[in-house]
């Protein structure tokens, strides 16, 4: 029979297997499956554990999904500098006042049964030589500065040329660039992009002389759109008629101008310029 651990008086079993109290010495036997307090410090101590655990648990996904969140930053950041280009204003050259003619005149149509009997000019004589005609005037020779007013007459004589207005009305040096250059200022691309455009509109004639002959009546203003990116060849060429419209003639405006050859400069530029086609 079971004895009490403190007065050893018989107890009951069950009170010496799960805990109880003698009923005699009413000592508090705590039973061998019953369970024991450790104390408050063992419990502080298993509880620092536990959250150790815990936080462990926690730190390990994050420090080994860190790395991809770095490079995916560095990415996205890299991506946006790469592709990051400044807002250009677009060069409208309607709006200012820059020497390029608007009008595109078709050329003359040629006679289809030529007059052969046609009287041909006769050169008027010369009365100073036996050549029939004139001979070349000869340059007046300059008067040199710094001569006492004696013209040098081995040199050819000065001719002033008046520097173009450019963007605002400001001078702007004709030579914008050297070869293997690239522009970068505002004004000289301006001024390289009027000088080209003025330089081969004659090219679109081409296409209006073409277009004429599928359509007499065709005349109107068409606007081109375009963008001369870095290497100096025009992209994104549109032609859009503004009171009226022709596929082919359209298409042929813009093969043309994607031939022409601009200088290298900085930074895409946008261009718009309207031309009017009209017959004689």
């Amino acid at each position: 029979m079971a004895k009490c651990p403190f007065c050893q008086s018989p107890i009951d079993g069950d009170i010496l297997m799960y805990g109880g109290s003698c009923p005699k010495c009413f000592g508090e036997i705590p039973g061998e499956e019953a369970a024991t307090d450790p104390g408050e410090e063992v419990k502080a101590r298993q509880q620092r554990s536990d959250n150790r655990r815990v936080l462990v648990r926690t730190l390990i996904p994050l420090a080994l999904a860190a790395p991809v969140v770095g490079m995916m930053l560095l990415l996205a950041v890299g991506f946006i500098i790469w592709n990051r280009n400044p807002t250009v204003e677009v060069m409208n050259f309607d709006e200012l006042e820059v020497g390029i003619d608007y009008d595109i005149v078709a050329a003359d149509p040629e006679e289809e049964n030529p007059d052969p009997d046609a009287g041909k000019p006769t050169p008027k004589p010369n009365p100073g030589g036996t050549s029939g005609t004139n001979p070349a005037p000869r340059p007046q020779p300059t008067t040199q500065p710094n001569s006492g007013g004696v013209a040098d007459p081995t040199k050819p004589p000065e001719v002033k040329v008046d520097k173009p207005k450019g963007l605002g009305g400001f001078d702007i040096d004709i030579n914008v660039q050297r070869d293997g250059e690239v522009i970068s200022d505002p004004g000289q691309i301006f001024e390289m992009i009027r000088v080209t455009m003025a330089k081969n509109q004659g090219s679109l004639k081409a296409c209006y002389d073409s277009a004429l002959k599928t359509n007499e009546n065709l005349e109107g203003r068409w606007r081109a759109a375009f963008t001369v990116n870095e290497k100096g060849i025009a992209t994104n060429i549109a032609f859009t008629g503004m009171n009226m419209s022709d596929g082919e003639l359209e298409k042929c405006l813009a093969s043309t101008v994607s031939r022409w050859k601009f200088a290298k400069i900085a930074r895409p530029q946008p261009v718009e310029k309207s031309w009017r086609f009209r017959p004689n």
